[in-house]
């Protein structure tokens, strides 16, 4: 049983190298052309009216912490649902299993996104544009790109691809729902701390070990980029865990820029403490390491899983 249980994670983890190297390359244009955004658009939207009807202030915190559970539950059994059907073994089903890793992946990437903002930015034409009304300049907006689009390497990415390889297609979608419910009520909001607590509470103890082997691909990849100072962002982490922001000072330190401020986030706006003793006004040039590093530290992530494919 054992002998066939890992025999299973590395096949999967061979199979989840062959998906990663694809998103890198088109696994965006795949999620908009099977309009995967859109229904993650719905689900979002779902999991916004779940929190507007039962989060009521006037509730006591017990009632708000039961309800949060109660909301929890309903985006789990339904992801939970969907993925053993997703996952039963025939060829039809290994291909959907492989278009939608693709486009998960890609949207975790968002590759051709960047390149576009990095073109934009570099011929100064970064306007500010419906989406980022809430930033004062092109610096915020920059800095908003390299802070979200790090998040969604660690989730998306990382943990999606992590909990793939440990359970399949169930276990990543209760990671992925549950990553998304978390991001919904933030604990940097007052109003939804005590809804949100439990899946704030379960997202942390299971993305423990995929923040960690994010952070090991990003200080690795770090090593080979210009410009950007590993070893400070490694000393980060020695006193400061990822759930006091130690995440957002890592990747601060680790390209020598201040990260923080005004931010939006599915939960809404929010206001993230300043981290990280470098520039905030961001560049192109800032815009072009991020892109580097983020290309190295697939590559690393990559190496992982081929490592776990050839024990």
């Amino acid at each position: 049983m054992t002998a066939g249980l890992l025999a299973l994670i590395v096949y999967r983890a061979k199979a989840l190298a062959l998906f990663t190297l694809m998103a890198f390359f088109i696994g965006e244009k795949l999620a908009e052309l099977s309009r995967l955004n859109v229904a993650a658009d719905r689900l979002h939207g779902l999991t916004k009216t779940l929190g507007r009807k039962l989060n009521r202030p006037t509730r006591s915190v017990s009632t708000r912490v039961y309800r949060g559970m109660v909301a929890l539950l309903i985006l789990e059994v339904p992801a939970l649902a969907a993925s053993i059907v997703l996952a039963r073994p025939s060829p039809l089903g290994e291909l959907l299993v492989a278009l939608v890793m693709v486009a998960l992946l890609g949207r975790g990437l968002a590759t051709f996104t960047l390149v576009k903002r990095w073109r934009q930015a570099k011929a100064g034409t970064l306007m500010l544009d419906a989406d980022n009304t809430l930033f004062a300049d092109t610096h915020g907006v920059l800095r908003h790109t390299i802070t979200a689009s790090a998040e969604h390497f660690a989730t998306r990415v990382i943990g999606g691809g992590f909990w793939f390889v440990i359970g399949g297609v169930p276990l990543l979608f209760a990671y992925l729902a549950l990553a998304m419910a978390a991001a919904h009520t933030t604990p940097l909001r007052e109003d939804n701390r005590a809804f949100g607590w439990a899946a704030n509470r379960l997202y942390r103890l299971t993305d423990a070990a995929p923040r960690l082997l994010a952070s090991t691909a990003l200080l690795i990849s770090g090593c080979f980029v210009p410009r950007m100072h590993p070893l400070k962002a490694l000393q980060t982490l020695s006193h400061r865990s990822f759930s006091e922001g130690g995440w957002l000072r890592m990747m601060a330190e680790l390209m020598g820029i201040s990260l923080g401020g005004r931010m939006v986030s599915e939960a809404g706006e929010v206001e993230l403490p300043w981290q990280g003793n470098g520039t905030a006004q961001l560049t192109a040039t800032h815009l072009t390491g991020w892109l580097a590093l983020l290309g190295v530290a697939t590559l690393v992530w990559l190496l992982m899983l081929l490592f776990v494919a050839i024990l």
